[in-house]
């Protein structure tokens, strides 16, 4: 039997692997900034901010909004698909946003698990 490891223990496990710190993988000299400066966007999400500012121009307060946030982001994942235009996923991305900030799924909530899937394996 495998022992249960602590809380402490296991966020300790998770931050190591995150920085690349596990037998099979290298390790990495990098900072958490620099580790950020290498996988952030830092213009997409500049452009997401402003475009909540148009948003909120435009449309009003996005958390006062009855908006199916889950079905637009899905239409707009579409739209770039058949258009390339970037500023689809920008859109998507902010409707996403709005979902997490104010979920219409009953019961949401967020526990971060690992379920083996992994982009690019």
């Amino acid at each position: 039997m495998s022992k249960v490891p602590t809380v402490t223990e296991y966020l300790r496990q998770r931050i190591l692997d995150s920085v690349g710190v596990m037998p099979d993988k290298p390790r990495t000299n990098l900072s958490p900034t620099e580790i950020l400066d290498s996988e952030m966007d830092w213009d997409f999400l500049s452009e997401m901010a402003y475009g909540m500012i148009m948003g909120f121009f435009r449309y009003g307060k996005a958390s006062e909004s009855n908006t199916d946030n889950l079905a637009e982001a899905s239409k707009r994942l579409e739209r770039y698909k058949t258009t390339s235009n970037l500023e689809c996923l920008r859109d998507a991305a902010n409707f996403i946003m709005q979902e997490r900030r104010k979920p219409s799924v009953k019961g949401a909530y967020f526990k971060a698990v690992d379920d083996g899937e992994h982009a690019n394996e």
